[in-house]
């Protein structure tokens, strides 16, 4: 599935969420193991998009945020990289690795792409957000 397939990141937000993906040897795109204790709480508010996560990356046990995208150059195109709110960000989340993920202190971000190991057919997936925005409307 590549970025142009994948609706938005609000879906994406859902995903992570729910963990609508199989998180089996899980690995970011520089190799590193990626285990997810919790994926964090969702950020209402401006900054990342989950905040508090604990994730082992490469054996090490992080805290911090998880900031979600449909391509990882979106990152730079949204000016998180100069960004203060973004540097206790510990896992980038995407669809689409196009591009690195550097915090404004210059180190790198490690990137998960999920769209290989997601759960269910994007268009399934799709269905469950709608359904679950229409359920907290109400």
């Amino acid at each position: 599935m590549s970025a142009r397939t994948f609706p938005s990141e609000r879906l994406l937000a859902h995903v992570w969420e729910t963990q609508a993906f199989a998180a089996v040897s899980l690995r970011a795109i520089d190799g590193q193991a990626v285990e997810i204790l919790w994926r964090g709480r969702k950020n209402l508010d401006a900054g990342p998009d989950f905040l508090d996560a604990l994730i082992r990356i490469g054996g090490r046990l992080r805290d911090g945020d998880v900031e979600l995208h449909v391509r990882s150059s979106d990152w730079r195109a949204h000016g998180h990289e100069r960004d203060p709110h973004y540097a206790r960000v510990i896992l980038h989340v995407v669809i689409d690795a196009d591009g690195a993920s550097v915090r404004i202190n210059g180190e790198d971000v490690p990137t998960f792409v999920v769209a290989p190991l997601l759960a269910a057919p994007i268009d399934r997936l799709r269905e469950q957000f709608e359904q679950a925005e229409a359920e907290r409307v109400r």
